[in-house]
């Protein structure tokens, strides 16, 4: 995209959320949990650019992450807050 000339699809950060966007944009079809004018991130264009390695690496980021979301509210339900 900066060979392009464009600048990033993603003008502010935060707290690191800007891996989280990115892999919902590229995992998630366009509609309701990814609407292609969200003002945080530019949707279309990051979907554009993605190649082949960056979806893989959006998938794994977005199971693990809902994964280890998962793990923590089971061991909480089976085993309360110590």
């Amino acid at each position: 995209m900066r060979a392009d000339g464009l600048p990033r699809p993603a003008s502010w950060d935060g707290i690191g959320y800007r891996a989280l966007w990115y892999s919902h944009a590229m995992v998630l079809p366009i509609g309701i949990w990814n609407q292609p004018d969200d003002p945080l991130i530019d949707v279309p264009l990051v979907r554009r650019y993605a190649k082949r390695a960056d979806i893989i690496r959006a998938w794994v980021f977005f199971v693990s992450m809902y994964l280890a979301c998962f793990m923590l509210i089971l061991y909480l339900l089976l085993f309360g807050i110590p």
